[in-house]
């Protein structure tokens, strides 16, 4: 919850000193790849990412209060990492884009490998879904047992 709220109030630093954003990339929109559409690009992104704490924290409350294996849990952990996963490999591709069309690669493999960290993060969370799902179902299973 304290990771959203802090991804909440980054995001809205930015609002607060959009002015002063905005000068900075429209002075050098001409220089990126994909222009005007970059800031529209990260607020996408950043909004994607958000989403995705939310549907995190959403199924960690699950969890604490109806159990691992149930449902829900395994529904929300499924779209939490297949949200995580598809911004990671969507923000990958666009960030070589940039590294071939002449961006800085030191910078942008950072940026790069910070992407891919979130394809492997959303990879894994839906790796322990499908371990939910078959522990979910051995629990269904064992209850209906006498």
């Amino acid at each position: 919850m304290l990771t959203a709220i802090f991804y909440l109030i980054g995001a809205l630093s930015n609002f607060i000193f959009f002015d002063n954003i905005r000068a900075a990339i429209n002075s050098v929109d001409d220089q990126l790849v994909y222009g005007s559409y970059n800031k529209y690009i990260l607020s996408f992104q950043n909004l994607v990412i958000f989403s995705g704490l939310l549907v995190s924290i959403k199924c960690l409350q699950e969890i604490i209060k109806h159990g691992y294996f149930t449902e829900s849990s395994k529904k929300l952990m499924r779209v939490a990492g297949y949200i995580f996963f598809f911004s990671g490999v969507l923000m990958t591709v666009l960030d070589i884009i940039r590294v071939q069309s002449g961006g800085d690669p030191n910078i942008m493999m950072g940026i790069i490998l910070m992407d891919f960290m979130f394809t492997l993060l959303g990879f894994i969370v839906i790796i322990i879904a499908d371990m939910a799902q078959v522990g979910f179902r051995l629990k269904s299973e064992n209850d209906l047992t006498i």
